[in-house]
Parts: C-alpha cells; sequence; structure tokens
C-alpha cells in the first residue's frame, strides 16, 4: 500500500486480540496541499486503486465498487 497505509493497519490490527478505544480529543490533522503524497496519489489513480482493493476486503466486487463510487467524492476535498 503506497496511500492507504493506514487502513490496511488498522484492518489488520482489528483481526488481533484486543479492543480499540474511542478517545473523542484531536489526536491528529490532515493538511491538504497541493504537494501532498495524497495529491500525487489521487492524480496517478493509486488512491483510487488502493481504496477498491480495501473495500473489497469486506465486500464482494460489485458491492465494493458501488461503495467506491459514492466514496471517491471524499477526493474532492483533497483538491486545493
Amino acid at each position: 500500500m503506497k496511500n492507504a497505509l493506514d487502513w490496511d493497519c488498522w484492518e489488520r490490527l482489528s483481526r488481533m486480540s484486543g479492543e480499540f478505544c474511542y478517545s473523542s480529543r484531536i489526536l491528529m490533522y490532515h493538511r491538504i496541499h497541493e504537494d501532498s503524497a495524497t495529491t500525487e496519489n489521487i492524480l496517478d489513480n493509486v488512491r483510487a486503486d488502493e481504496d477498491v482493493e480495501m473495500l473489497r476486503r469486506f465486500w464482494p466486487r460489485p458491492v465494493a465498487a458501488a461503495i467506491n463510487r459514492l466514496y471517491a467524492h471524499s477526493m474532492d476535498s483533497n483538491r486545493v
């Protein structure tokens, strides 16, 4: 994974024994700028490919594709 590293990591951690806990505090911020790796990954379709790959871990191909069409709109917020 080049772009979905965090998503991949969380999915792998979810299969281990233990629990997740929720914190309502803001622990991290996301910076959006034209030189970000995320922007580069959107422009060369790495993000789209990895997103659908991650969705296919949870749903069959047609369902993953449908969810991905909706989820792809989240990339719009990264355009500066």
